[in-house]
This record gives C-alpha cells, sequence and structure tokens, in this order.
C-alpha cells in the first residue's frame, strides 16, 4: 500500500532477473508491464489460475482499458543477474486507494527461459521493489 500518492514525484518498480544459460547468446526478450486495478486478490491466495486480468491460458491481458493498463515494456537480456526498472509514476498517482497492483507478462509468447525473482526469493536485495520518491 502505498500512501500519499498525490504527493509522490516519481515511482520505480525495480526487480531482478536473469536470461538462463539455455538461451541463445544475444537473445533479448521483451514484457510488458501493466497496471491492474483489481485488487480484489489477496497473497495468500493468488496463483496463476486466478490472478486478476489473466487469459484462461493466462498468455494475454483482460479487461484492457476498464481495468488493466498498460504501462509499457522491459527488455531482459543478461544471463547474469539484472536489476531492470521501469517508470510506473502515472499508473501510481492514478491509485488513490493506495494499492497498486502490476503485471509483468510475456505478450509476445517468446517462450524464452528467464527468471523473475519474487518477494520469496532468498536474497533481499533481489526481490521486487517498488521505489518511492
Amino acid at each position: 500500500k502505498v500512501d500519499n500518492v498525490a504527493e509522490i514525484k516519481q515511482a520505480v518498480l525495480q526487480f531482478t532477473g536473469k536470461l538462463s544459460d539455455k538461451n541463445p547468446d544475444n537473445a533479448k526478450y521483451e514484457f510488458a508491464v501493466y497496471g491492474l486495478t483489481n485488487d480484489s486478490w489477496t497473497e495468500d491466495t493468488i496463483n496463476w489460475n486466478n490472478s486478476p486480468n489473466h487469459s484462461a491460458d493466462g498468455l494475454s491481458v483482460t479487461g484492457l482499458g476498464e481495468s488493466a493498463f498498460y504501462i509499457g515494456t522491459v527488455t531482459m537480456f543478461e544471463k547474469k543477474v539484472k536489476n531492470y526498472t521501469i517508470d510506473i509514476t502515472p499508473f501510481v498517482k492514478t491509485q488513490t486507494d493506495g494499492i497498486v497492483t502490476l503485471m509483468i507478462i510475456d505478450l509476445k509468447k517468446q517462450d524464452g527461459n528467464t527468471d523473475i525473482y519474487s518477494k520469496n526469493h532468498s536474497k533481499d536485495d533481489q526481490k521486487p521493489v517498488l521505489i518511492i520518491n
């Protein structure tokens, strides 16, 4: 939950990940980032089958323009662990309830072997974080 969204100057999503060694050299994979206004989920019950705005096949986004808003893309290109960032300020500023839900999805169906680390990752400095200024 983000407090005082009206006072935010900048909000950046930072996540950590890497391409697996199985990827070809010079591989690049583009992931779409969406802001979701459906905040009806809880961390202890959400999974790929019931997450908001995933299509039934898990490969596309539902509710475009209503409850899912395209923010931009992030391109992963390193086989070593790297931080990736995307500015999400405009979306965060619209979330007057202070709840920010984001989705990173491979809409191009690139089928790359990637690791994007979650909040359950063992290293604190490699967990996703929302940086607020």
